[in-house]
């Protein structure tokens, strides 16, 4: 087999942290979560660079692990925690999470380097505990990629690199249809699950959704099929990878001039998009939003993915956006202010953030540390200064060496805090709702932004704002996610 990548691990460890001995496993039930995780980062390193036996390395990570979750868990919990005037705080917390994830898929891939010691046996002297060995590492590599999503933040470098060759060396062995280990699925499957994850723009989804894509991902990988790229692709285009580079599948409409060294290969979807068809027609009654509109979303992705609609123009960093997010705390703010005399100062406190660049359609904004109250799908106000906030919804988030960037998509000018209730006999309550400006490409209605499921074609409703009350119809269902709704209006 290549040689994995397996850098040393960054110095994310005090130099005057002990030392622990092999094989004595480190006890941590009595340190805080940091330095617990420092701790079990030099214990890993250590056994890194033993000469350990296979069935040695395998029980270590199997310790490992269970202790490595734990420890996750508490530094997650800490840097949520941390307010957003201490982001940084929270990031160490963070980059100490993810170190482990990665330190721990480094020991899955040394034992699946593993060779025979002697020709007498082993733990690794027959096919099938190779096979077992292939498996944990595809394993480790697809916990890593879930937990990197789940926090927003970029791979590490030579992960992909290494997926495309334990797969490499999985297909030469003719392994790839073998079913081993725990859940019982073939190896290409468990590869395809990793392929099929690097597809999504999983920096733009929340983390409900990302629960229900997993399983869905260990039910339907199996049915991805991997086609030796010809150099033909058809009319709209497809994904395709090099299996000797340290990338994702990407789509493109043309092979490039020049392509780079190979094989190339090309990602054949049509029996999973089939698959995703039946499972949205057998929905059950009353249907999951989540589920449906992970679903619509991986439809709409893998068929059609989303293009730049408007060019970038890049801003300098001085430049700064005040952010405020999540419906209620945004609908709080803009009441405040239209209660303010004019004049008054109604500023409300909130984070500013680096402009990067912005479009037409959007703004990208750049911070020290990460802003866990921020998710993907989460409305935000943003503003150079009082009074003159426009809506957006949170598009993407990535993380990187204890920077954040957040791509936020407009919805609408002029924001108002209004109430609304559908206009009915039963004294429905009020809810909270954002009045937005329409614009041309809304036929000059009226746009609003509210939680939950609320939207009919034609249905009635009440708006309040202050005192003044009016009657209103939904028109056209303009966004959705697994929280919000953003459509049309006309006046009744």
């Amino acid at each position: 087999m290549t040689d994995l990548t397996l850098p040393s691990l960054p110095v994310l460890l005090s130099p005057a942290s002990p030392e622990p001995l092999l094989p004595r496993f480190p006890s941590t039930t009595a340190l805080d979560a940091d330095e617990a995780a420092r701790v079990l980062l030099l214990w890993l390193d250590k056994v890194g660079h033993s000469p350990l036996s296979a069935d040695t390395l395998l029980l270590s990570l199997q310790a490992a692990r269970t202790t490595g979750s734990r420890l996750q868990n508490r530094l997650d919990a800490l840097a949520r925690e941390r307010s957003p005037d201490d982001a940084g705080a929270g990031s160490q917390l963070q980059a100490l999470a993810l170190q482990l994830e990665i330190a721990l898929h480094q020991g899955y891939k040394r034992l699946a380097m593993l060779r025979d010691r002697s020709s007498g046996g082993g733990w690794l002297s027959s096919s099938k505990p190779r096979m077992e060995a292939l498996a944990l590492a595809l394993d480790s590599a697809w916990q890593l990629q879930l937990y990197f999503t789940r926090h927003h933040a970029q791979l590490p470098d030579g992960f992909w690199l290494d997926c495309h060759q334990l797969y490499a060396h999985i297909a030469a062995k003719n392994w790839a249809q073998k079913t081993v280990g725990e859940p019982a699925i073939t190896l290409a499957a468990r590869y395809a699950a990793i392929l099929l994850t690097g597809l999504i723009a999983s920096n733009g989804m929340d983390q409900a959704s990302l629960n229900a894509f997993i399983p869905l991902m260990q039910e339907e990988a199996r049915h991805l099929q991997l086609l030796a790229a010809t150099g033909e692709l058809a009319e709209e285009g497809g994904f395709v990878f090099s299996s000797a580079g340290d990338t994702p599948p990407r789509f493109i409409t043309d092979w490039p001039a020049r392509k780079g060294p190979g094989p190339w290969w090309q990602l054949d979807l049509a029996v999973l998009l089939e698959r995703l068809q039946a499972r949205l027609q057998a929905l059950p009654e009353p249907v999951s939003q989540i589920e449906l509109q992970l679903l619509l979303q991986l439809q709409q992705n893998w068929r059609h993915p989303a293009r730049r609609r408007h060019r970038r123009r890049r801003r300098l960093e001085s430049n700064k956006l005040r952010l405020l997010s999540s419906l209620p705390d945004c609908w709080a703010a803009l009441a405040a202010e239209t209660k303010a005399a004019t004049g008054e100062d109604a500023t409300v406190p909130a984070p500013e953030l680096h402009i990067v660049d912005l479009s037409l359609s959007g703004v990208q904004l750049q911070g020290e540390g990460r802003l866990y109250h921020i998710q993907p799908g989460e409305v935000v106000l943003i503003s150079s200064k009082p009074r003159h906030w426009r809506c957006g919804i949170v598009r993407r988030i990535n993380s990187h060496d204890a920077q954040t960037w957040y791509g936020i998509e407009y919805m609408g000018k002029q924001p108002q805090a209004v109430e609304i209730r559908p206009d009915n006999s039963l004294g429905t309550s009020w809810q909270q709702a954002i009045m937005l400006k329409g614009s041309l490409r809304h036929s000059g209605c009226g746009v609003l932004l509210l939680e939950g499921r609320a939207f009919n074609t034609l249905r009635p409703f009440i708006i309040r704002h202050g005192t003044q009350e009016t009657a209103i119809q939904a028109t056209r269902l303009l966004m959705q996610n697994s929280h919000y709704q953003l459509f049309e209006y006309k006046n009744q």
